[in-house]
């Protein structure tokens, strides 16, 4: 939900600090597009239902937080493929995100990012990935 006058983007569970909840792991690539799209949103302030209170309550995340989630879904796809793919930490899929706080890690994330990797690996083990993530 958009609201012009505020300038203000209520997204759900479309983003989420730390990183994204996966369930269906074939639809990551189009996640990707639908959040550029977003990003064009003439918006200020980001308030999504899983995210860090004090930012919440300090008037929302910027659009930096889109870019976060952008990153993160991009490297668990272009990294599927790896052989230690599993291994790969939040801070490996988010390096940019954390260094501009773009988001902060909440430790209980830490069993989302391990299932999300499982998942990943799973469905796309022996898929194709689509061009731009190869």
């Amino acid at each position: 939900m958009v609201i012009p006058s505020d300038k203000a983007l209520y997204p759900g569970d479309t983003l989420e600090d730390t990183v994204t909840f996966m369930v269906d792991p074939g639809w990551v690539p189009t996640h990707v597009r639908q959040l550029a799209r977003m990003r064009t949103l003439d918006v200020e302030r980001i308030y999504p239902n899983h995210g860090d209170p004090a930012v919440i309550m300090a008037g929302g995340y910027t659009k930096s937080f889109i870019d976060a989630v952008v990153e993160y879904d991009t490297n668990m796809l272009r990294h599927v493929h790896d052989a230690d793919y599993l291994e790969m930490t939040i801070e490996e899929a988010i390096p940019n995100a954390l260094a501009n706080g773009a988001v902060s890690i909440w430790e209980p994330y830490r069993y989302v990012h391990a299932a999300n990797l499982e998942l990943m690996q799973g469905y796309w083990q022996h898929r194709t990935l689509p061009k731009g993530y190869r």
